[in-house]
């Protein structure tokens, strides 16, 4: 009788333990392949017809709607505490990628680019198109072709087109370190089994097993470092510059001027790739603020300075040389005397120079922590040994001008970016959400100061007052923007943008 008891009362609460499974159990859609989404508490589940779970998850992180679409990227945390994610097809119910990524990152919202990951193996999928490319690759990044693609297994790279379609190999590269952008071309720094080499636009592998690390490209110079030190190589003509013998580097802010030394022995490249001066100096200091336009070099225990054509400004005389604020150096004499100075600069058959230096002030007997003088003295003596150098400091005004041609443009765009790729996403996504039909082009004349601040702008050429309008608009929501740079200074300069509407 006890027994029979005992039966009816689990028999019992069986059924309300399934009453109540059923009640927290909802039917949340049935799709025409006969799966079935189930959500059962916090947890969405996908079900076979037979029964079987597909794959489930907790949390929902973003819906996509574009491109004939209807995704979901969803997320869970599986049995080790880990997130995991996935992409779901609200329309077909099926995972177009299974809940097991690690990461998903978007690369670009105007064509559903995503980056995927899985451990320390990279893929990449594309929304609008489908196409998966599964994380089998210990490298995946962008290319400098626009919505190109480079995936790399630890024997060979692969070059992809925005479709995902393989294009081109690489045979070695196991991933890209870094990218280098010169006047010239762009390229990648690809790691290889023994070293590294440097990949083209075109894919052009120039590589070499010596090579121990590229440390960049002036023009057509390659900067390498071996196991027998630091050297050129023309990545045009194949032939070495300069052998690889020399045991530091270093460049300026601007990267305008490279520096190499083997002991006392300098030689300098401009950014063309050109040897530009050669010379003698136990130690080089490079100033933070005029940067390519001169340096301090010692001797002997002692700092002088020269400018970038190699004319000593001031011969060797300054125990040390401290920099304050702006141009502003502290000059300390082997007697204890503190100097205080400005650099000044001059043109000199159309190049801004390094000619002289204004000494500000001058206290004897002082360390350079002393307190200076505020005054400044009524003559400003000028220290220069340069026979041609002209005498009148360079007018206030001048350093405003406002250059139209530069070395280096003002732009907006990152490194291993294209400004014109970015415009145009810019400009199809602003034609979409504002629901623009017009089409023409817009041209914008831009003056943009030192600081990055656009000062002006002017409307050089439009094809319809609406375009005009979105190009203003448009033009106030990009930021970013750095100064061009001539002869190796920040300066204001003009920059004209094309809107292709």
């Amino acid at each position: 009788m006890i027994v029979q008891m005992k039966q009816i009362t689990g028999f019992i609460l069986f059924i309300c333990c399934s009453v109540q499974i059923a009640a927290q159990t909802d039917t949340l859609k049935k799709f025409t392949n006969g799966n079935i989404l189930l959500r059962q508490q916090q947890n969405t589940r996908l079900m076979s017809p037979a029964g079987a779970e597909l794959g489930s998850w907790t949390s929902l992180e973003q819906n996509i709607k574009r491109w004939g679409r209807s995704l979901s990227v969803v997320k869970r945390t599986d049995s080790l505490g880990k997130k995991k994610k996935g992409v779901f097809d609200q329309q077909n119910g099926v995972f177009v990628i299974p809940v097991e990524l690690d990461q998903l990152s978007r690369i670009d919202d105007i064509k559903g680019y995503y980056q995927t990951r899985i451990g320390n193996q990279f893929g990449f999928y594309v929304a609008s198109t489908g196409k998966v490319l599964s994380p089998v690759f210990n490298y995946t990044g962008r290319h400098f072709r626009t919505m190109w693609f480079v995936a790399c297994s630890l024997t060979t790279g692969f070059v992809f087109d925005e479709q995902l379609n393989p294009i081109d190999t690489i045979p070695g590269m196991s991933s890209v370190r870094t990218r280098i952008i010169t006047d010239r071309n762009k390229w990648m720094v690809a790691v290889m089994p023994k070293g590294e080499g440097v990949v083209d636009t075109i894919n052009h592998l120039l590589y070499n097993q010596a090579w121990t690390q590229i440390i960049t490209i002036y023009g057509p110079v390659l900067v390498v470092k071996t196991g027998k030190g630091i050297g050129l190589h023309n990545v045009e003509t194949g032939k070495l510059v300069k052998p690889y013998k020399y045991t530091h580097y270093m460049t300026d802010l601007a990267e305008a001027n490279m520096y190499l030394s083997k002991g006392n022995q300098w030689v300098v490249l401009d950014k063309q790739g050109r040897l530009t001066l050669e010379f003698k100096a136990d130690s080089v200091k490079l100033s933070s603020n005029h940067y390519a336009d001169g340096f301090y070099f010692k001797l002997a225990g002692l700092w002088g300075l020269m400018n970038r054509k190699g004319q000593v400004i001031q011969k060797p005389v300054w125990k040390k040389v401290t920099e304050q604020y702006f141009s502003t150096t502290d000059l300390l004499f082997p007697n204890g005397r503190v100097e205080k100075a400005d650099w000044i600069f001059s043109d000199v058959n159309g190049e801004y120079l390094l000619t002289g230096l204004k000494i500000i002030t001058s206290v004897a007997g002082q360390d350079r922590n002393a307190d200076f003088q505020a005054e400044v003295p009524k003559e400003l003596p000028t220290l220069t040994n340069l026979p041609d150098a002209p005498g009148p400091v360079r007018h206030e005004l001048d350093q405003d001008k406002l250059f139209v041609k530069m070395e280096i443009d003002p732009t907006f765009s990152s490194l291993g970016e294209s400004e014109k790729t970015i415009l145009r996403q810019r400009i199809d996504a602003y034609k979409k959400e504002q629901n623009i039909k017009k089409t023409g082009k817009v041209e914008v004349k831009l003056v943009v100061e030192k600081d990055g601040k656009i000062s002006s702008t002017t409307i050089v050429s439009s094809a319809d007052p609406l375009l005009t309008d979105a190009t203003k608009t448009l033009l106030n929501t990009i930021t970013g923007w750095r100064a061009g740079i001539q002869n190796g200074r920040v300066v204001r300069g003009e920059k004209t943008l094309v809107f292709e509407w």
